[in-house]
Formats: structure tokens, sequence, C-alpha cells
């Protein structure tokens, strides 16, 4: 459904999901980027598979933050 006076969609009947990984940001201060970017990749991996399993849909990623919907 679009509400057109915001110009916005809207989402009915999904369960919402925001995953971020804790102690990200010190993690991200204290190691080379290499490691970041593996963490980073497997933690990818393994939301994708969260969804491929359960039914969810990655809206949106920033960093090690992720939007999923889930239909009830």
């Amino acid at each position: 459904m679009v509400d057109h006076k915001y110009g916005i969609r809207v989402l009915t009947d999904q369960c919402i999901v925001l995953a971020d990984a804790k102690g990200f940001t010190n993690f991200l201060r204290s190691t080379n980027v290499a490691v970041v970017e593996n963490f980073l990749l497997e933690y990818d991996d393994l939301m994708n598979d969260v969804c491929a399993k359960h039914g969810g849909m990655i809206r949106q990623v920033n960093g090690d933050m992720y939007f999923i919907t889930f239909e009830k």
C-alpha cells in the first residue's frame, strides 16, 4: 500500500527486525580493515541465510545494521 499523502510505502502484516552487532563500533576501532571486512561478509551471509530459511527480506543495510521484514 502506498500512502499518497506522504509518498511512502506502508507495510502491513509484517514483522520488522532491526539487527545490529553489539560492540561493532569498538570492534571497528580496535582491529584492522581485513578482519572487519571478513566479519561483515560473514555477518551478511548469516543474515541472508536466516532470511532464506524463514522467508525474510532484507530491506536496508547500513554498516552492521540490518532492517529486515518477515511476513506474518
